[in-house]
C-alpha cells in the first residue's frame, strides 16, 4: 500500500476574472521510501496540489472542490483541522521554496526549531535545544551551538535554506515535501542541497516529494516524474522512462528547451505560445494551442491519462492512437 494516494484532486480560486482551476483532476501515488519529482512550468499546479494536501490553499478565495489524499489510512482532504495539525509538521513536513520569507525574522534560529519538537512530541525546551542542534549539525551547518542564537538575516541563503531542512526533519517526518528549494540558490549550493536531501533520505527512510521546474534537477533526485501543465498532470512514469522515452509532447518541449554542454553556438528551443489562463474554459487538451502535432481532435476532445507501457502514462490522444510515437522518439533526452 503506498504512503500517499491522491485521487482526483480538484482545487479552484475564486477570482474576479472567473473560476481558476489551478489544479484538476490530479491522481498519483507515492510508495515509502521513494521520491516523485513534479515538473512544469510555472502556473502549472505543482505547489497548489501540495498546499492543497497540508491544508495550506488560502480559503478565500482558494477551495477543494473535491478528491481523497489518503495518507497512512488518513484523508487528509476529509479530516478534521485538529487532525491536520497533528499530521502537518510532524508526519509530513514542507521545506519552502524562498526561506527568507518563510522563517519569522523576529525569532532565533533556536526557537523555530524547537518549537516543532515542544509542540508535536511534548519534550523539554532543554531537550527540544540539543536535539535542534544535532539537527543543525546533520544538515551540515558549522558551530551549531553558537548559530542557533541567530537570528535568518544572519544567514546565508544556502544556511538559510538547511535551517529550513533541519526544521524540516527534526520531526523524523515519514514524508517531505520539497517545493523548489534549491530555485534561489547558486549551482554550487543546489548540488549540496540535493545531495542533502538523498541522503537524508536514505539514512531516514523517508518519502519525498520534490516540486521544480528544473528537469535537471529531478533527473538526480526522482524515482518517478509527474509532468505538470495548466493544473493537470501530462505524463507520469519512472524518470529514465519519462526522460530517454517521451510520450507527450509537452514534455519532448521541455525536455528540447533544457540548456546543454551540446548546444554550443546553437539557439535555445522555445516553446511556442503562452499557457491558457486557468479561468478559461478549454474543451479539448490544454496544450494544443501550443503543440506542433496537434489535431481537430485534441482540440476537441478532453484526454484522459492511459497506461501505455508498464507504469509510464501518458494524457496525449495522438501518443495513444499511435500517430505520433515515433516523432516524439526523436526529441531524445536531456
Amino acid at each position: 500500500m503506498a504512503l500517499l494516494e491522491v485521487k482526483n484532486l480538484k482545487t479552484n480560486f475564486y477570482t474576479r476574472y472567473g473560476v481558476s482551476r489551478a489544479v484538476d483532476d490530479v491522481s498519483f501515488a507515492v510508495e515509502k521510501g521513494e521520491t516523485v519529482g513534479i515538473v512544469g512550468e510555472s502556473g502549472s499546479g505543482k505547489s497548489v496540489s501540495c498546499y492543497s494536501l497540508m491544508g495550506l490553499v488560502p480559503s478565500p478565495p482558494g477551495k477543494i472542490e473535491s478528491g481523497s489524499a489518503l495518507f497512512n489510512g488518513i484523508d487528509l482532504l476529509s479530516c478534521s483541522k485538529k487532525e491536520l495539525r497533528k499530521i502537518r509538521g510532524n508526519t509530513i513536513s514542507m521545506v519552502f521554496q524562498d526561506p527568507m520569507s518563510s522563517l519569522n525574522p523576529y525569532l532565533t534560529i533556536g526557537v523555530q526549531l524547537t518549537e516543532h519538537l515542544v509542540l508535536h512530541k511534548g519534550i523539554s525546551k532543554e531537550e527540544a535545544r540539543k536535539k535542534a542542534i544535532s539537527a543543525l549539525l546533520e544538515v551540515g551547518i558549522q558551530d551549531p551551538e553558537i548559530r542557533i542564537n541567530y537570528h535568518p538575516h544572519q544567514l546565508s541563503g544556502g544556511m538559510r535554506q538547511r535551517v529550513m531542512i533541519a526544521m524540516a526533519l527534526i520531526t523524523e517526518p515519514l514524508l517531505l515535501i520539497a517545493d523548489e528549494p534549491t530555485t534561489a540558490l547558486d549551482v554550487t549550493i543546489q548540488a549540496q542541497i540535493i545531495d542533502l536531501i538523498n541522503d537524508l533520505k536514505k539514512r531516514k527512510e523517508m518519502s519525498v516529494i520534490f516540486i521544480t521546474h528544473d528537469l535537471g534537477v529531478v533527473a538526480g533526485i526522482a524515482d518517478h516524474v509527474l509532468v505538470m501543465y495548466s493544473g493537470r498532470i501530462m505524463e507520469s512514469g519512472k524518470t529514465r522512462d519519462v526522460y530517454y522515452d517521451p510520450l507527450h509532447p509537452y514534455t519532448r518541449a521541455l525536455l528540447k528547451s533544457t540548456p546543454s554542454v551540446e548546444m554550443k553556438d546553437k539557439e535555445l528551443y522555445v516553446i511556442p505560445g503562452h499557457p491558457p489562463e486557468n479561468y478559461e474554459e478549454v474543451k479539448g487538451c490544454v496544450f494544443a494551442s501550443r503543440c506542433e502535432f496537434a489535431s481537430d481532435k485534441c482540440r476537441s476532445t478532453i484526454p484522459e491519462l492511459q497506461e501505455l507501457s508498464d507504469g509510464h502514462y501518458s494524457s496525449c490522444l495522438r501518443v495513444q492512437d499511435g500517430s505520433i510515437a515515433e516523432k516524439l522518439s526523436e526529441g531524445g533526452s536531456v
